[in-house]
C-alpha cells in the first residue's frame, strides 16, 4: 500500500511548478532538479507504478497537472513543513552554488541543509 494518494502527486507537482526559478537562475534551476529528482525517487520507493516521466512534465511550469482528473484545485494553505522550509531556501540560496555540479548531489543536498540549517 502507497503512502501517498493522487492528490498528493498533484500538488507536489504544482509546488514544484511555482517554485522552479527563471532558465537565466543556474544555481536555482540545477537546485530545482535536485530537488524534483529527490522527490522522484521517495516517489518511486513509495509506488513501484509511480510514472517518473509523467512526473517529471507535470513538474514543469504550464503542465496540466489535472488533466486526467475531475478532482477540484486543491486550496493554497501556508506551506510550514520541512520540505517547504526546503524550497524556501532553495529560493535564497548564494550564487556560489552555481558552481556546484549537478553530477555532485552530495555537495548539492550538502549545500541545501546549510541553507535550510540542518547542516
Amino acid at each position: 500500500m502507497t503512502s501517498f494518494a493522487k492528490r498528493h502527486y498533484q500538488a507536489l507537482a504544482e509546488a514544484m511548478q511555482a517554485a522552479k526559478p527563471p532558465t537565466k537562475d543556474r544555481a536555482g534551476c540545477l537546485t530545482w532538479q535536485a530537488v524534483r529528482n529527490e522527490l522522484i525517487q521517495t516517489l518511486t520507493r513509495d509506488n513501484g507504478r509511480f510514472d517518473r516521466d509523467r512526473f517529471a512534465r507535470a513538474c514543469e511550469p504550464g503542465a496540466n497537472v489535472r488533466a486526467r482528473s475531475s478532482n477540484p484545485p486543491v486550496q493554497d494553505v501556508e506551506a510550514t513543513g520541512p520540505l517547504s522550509r526546503r524550497l524556501q531556501a532553495l529560493r535564497a540560496l548564494p550564487e556560489g552554488v552555481a558552481a556546484i555540479s549537478p553530477d555532485n548531489p552530495a555537495e548539492l543536498h550538502t549545500a541545501i541543509a546549510r541553507a535550510v540549517g540542518e547542516g
